[in-house]
């Protein structure tokens, strides 16, 4: 429904908006559901609000991506793109599933 008001107002823009605020309503209410399932899943506000500042970047971005950019100038913003997602969810782990991940990631190019 968000998309029908948005992008009749605001046109892409709009879509980029109802997509995130639908998004960060979704992550919210697994959040809320997981913690009342399962009690070993402790997300802070800080997180919540690093997510919401994470998810507008990138759709803003991708909005405005596409109004005049050559083709390999999309290309390598995408890249940038996929290499801050990564980054971002790294940050965002705690000290044992880091050390984790960077087992699993020498063991997968190691053999």
């Amino acid at each position: 429904m968000l998309n029908f008001i948005f992008i009749y107002y605001f046109g892409l823009i709009g879509a980029i908006y109802a997509t995130l605020i639908t998004y960060f309503i979704r992550f919210v209410m697994y959040d809320f559901f997981a913690k009342k399932l399962f009690n070993k899943y402790k997300i802070s506000l800080r997180y919540y609000f690093y997510y919401l500042l994470f998810t507008f970047l990138i759709f803003l971005i991708l909005g405005y991506i596409h109004v005049d950019l050559q083709f390999i100038s999309k290309v390598f913003i995408y890249i940038l793109l996929i290499c801050f997602c990564l980054l971002f969810f790294y940050f965002n782990l705690n000290a044992t599933n880091k050390i984790k991940l960077k087992f699993l990631i020498v063991k997968k190019f190691q053999g």
